[in-house]
């Protein structure tokens, strides 16, 4: 951050996947959000939704966005409830 201060920044490309932990897609978009510095991409609430499939999934459906349907499998014995179509 003191690198892209020191240098006057006028606007960052965020291009990055964070620094490897879980929630790291909203590191970077936070740090420079923090620091005041212009950036591309999403604000860090947007990448945190987008991040989560069925959360985002479950949003676009609530307001009669057309997704592919999905099944959360948290288990196993959740895949049992596939229906398989072989071609």
């Amino acid at each position: 951050m003191n690198e892209l201060r020191v240098h006057e920044v006028d606007l960052v490309f965020n291009l990055s996947n964070g620094m490897g932990r879980e929630a790291s897609l909203t590191q970077v978009p936070n740090l420079l959000k923090n620091g005041k510095i212009p950036y591309t991409a999403s604000a860090p609430l947007g990448h945190g939704i987008s991040y989560n499939k069925i959360f985002t999934t479950k949003i676009l459906l609530e307001h009669n966005i057309r997704s592919p349907k999905f099944l959360a499998v948290h288990q196993l014995s959740d895949i049992d409830d596939i229906a398989l179509h072989i071609l």
